[in-house]
């Protein structure tokens, strides 16, 4: 989903992080998803055809224009033991990048033995580990290469050392506020959970609008809010807003049986024919929050964090879907 933000919306983009992603534009076409994966996660990608694909998506004003790529900043993760997304398609990923950026600016760290997870430089998860669905070790591993800390550090620069993250600095924005007026004739679903939690760092709170902001889409995880929120407390993404003034939002979405329970819509034209454009449901939402964000921080939520869970966990639906029914065909 980073990467679909990226291109749709490069020219107010400043750098992206690519953890265990994707070419852009691979999720249009058939050879993209398969049955058993696909040129999406596996590499095979046609990068020729994806470039005209680029071309297109601007001509018709669907996308940014891709020049302005060149002058952003790019770190691509994946690592050796990733079971999902395989180096091969971020390889490839690179390459398509270079196409419009500055070589330089296009990083890449695949040396890690890293499972399908964001690296961290401490703590008990073995780097490469995932012992099941629900361990923690599955979301991130300490491969002692600090995932956030460089990403940040390429955008602005520099960063200052992380500091512990504070509890009391979660506002909640309500998503639905922002979401895009319904049209049947493009998508169907967008599938987005209430909340949005967001951390302001107590430097940012007196003036949001002069602080940078850093938009983290999670990956394909269990809509369970704790789980959730226990991924959010654990990237280091926090820490070092804190100690750097940087606002932290985490959008939230729900996913479905096309593109997987939890995850977001990065590469299926079923709920939004416009998935991966400035159209795109999901990211007009994203981004109209983000537009108004001193607006939306002012008339947030300031509830407690075991007041957010409760609730986020008590709601059966994300939006206007009928995604209650769909999970329980998922898991039946």
């Amino acid at each position: 989903m980073a990467m679909n933000h990226l291109f749709a919306f490069s020219a107010s983009v400043k750098g992206a992080i690519i953890a265990a992603g994707n070419p852009y534009g691979c999720g249009a076409f058939k050879e993209g998803h398969t049955e058993h994966g696909g040129a999406c996660y596996y590499g095979g990608n046609d990068l020729a055809k994806l470039k005209k694909y680029i071309e297109s998506q601007y001509k018709r004003g669907l996308i940014d224009n891709p020049e302005n790529l060149a002058n952003t900043s790019v770190l691509l993760f994946n690592g050796k033991n990733d079971w999902m997304v395989y180096t091969k398609g971020m390889k490839e990923a690179g390459k398509q990048l270079r196409m419009f950026m500055q070589p330089d600016r296009v990083v890449e760290r695949f040396k890690t033995k890293a499972a399908h997870v964001w690296s961290l430089d401490h703590g008990k998860c073995k780097c490469g580990s995932c012992s099941g669905a629900d361990s923690v070790c599955c979301d991130y591993n300490n491969c002692h290469y600090d995932l956030s800390g460089e990403s940040l550090g390429l955008f602005f620069n520099s960063v200052q050392p992380r500091v512990n993250a504070s509890q009391q600095w979660w506002l909640w924005i309500d998503q639905h506020k922002y979401l895009p007026a319904r049209n049947e004739s493009q998508w169907k679903q967008v599938r987005l959970k209430r909340w949005c939690p967001t951390y302001v760092p107590g430097s940012c709170r007196k003036d949001p609008g002069s602080c940078p902001v850093h938009i983290h889409y999670h990956g394909c995880i269990d809509n369970d809010a704790t789980l959730r929120m226990q991924w959010i407390n654990n990237l280091d993404l926090n820490e070092y807003a804190e100690s750097n003034g940087i606002i932290v939002m985490y959008p939230q979405a729900t996913g479905d049986y096309l593109t997987g329970v939890g995850c977001w819509n990065w590469g299926h034209k079923g709920d939004d024919k416009l998935f991966d454009t400035k159209q795109s449901a999901q990211m007009r939402t994203v981004i109209a929050m983000l537009q108004d964000l001193p607006t939306a921080l002012a008339e947030a939520s300031t509830m407690t964090m075991d007041q957010y869970l409760a609730q986020d966990n008590g709601e059966e639906k994300g939006d206007y879907n009928d995604y209650a029914i769909e999970r329980r065909l998922i898991f039946a």
